[in-house]
């Protein structure tokens, strides 16, 4: 299952990745398929993987270690910028989702985290001042 190749993905990447820069971006698909194909992962009753299910364990295996501080730093951001607006638990839900799917893969998320990060980044008020503009004063 997915513990078997989040654990041989991450033995590829440490043996064969430069850990800082990691092999490249999309390289998943190539690498990964053929470490599992090495390793007989269909004669044990899985299927082939091509993608990691992870997110960050992908980011990290793609990009390395600047590349997943990179987006461990810009989604923290956007959890920072988001906290009292109504992104919050939605950006939540989505980093939550990148745990164990791979949700920056698949077209309609990309564009749901491009405008999550632009609705917390665009200066949108928070429900503080939204409440406090609507409350008048005697």
């Amino acid at each position: 299952g997915r513990r078997f190749v989040w654990e041989g993905s991450f033995a590829f990447y440490k043996q064969f990745a430069n850990l800082w820069i990691g092999i490249g971006t999309g390289t998943f698909t190539q690498w990964g398929i053929a470490w599992q194909a090495a390793h007989n992962i269909e004669s044990k009753g899985v299927e082939l993987w091509f993608w990691l299910h992870s997110e960050p364990l992908e980011i990290l295996f793609e990009n390395g270690i600047i590349g997943l501080a990179s987006a461990l730093i810009a989604y923290g951001y956007l959890l920072y910028k988001s906290f009292k607006t109504y992104i919050f638990p939605i950006a939540c839900v989505y980093g939550f989702t990148c745990l164990t799917e791979m949700p920056l893969r698949l077209f309609p998320t990309q564009v749901l985290g491009i405008a999550l990060l632009g609705i917390a980044f665009g200066g949108h008020q928070t429900r503080d001042i939204v409440h406090a503009k609507s409350i008048k004063a005697p």
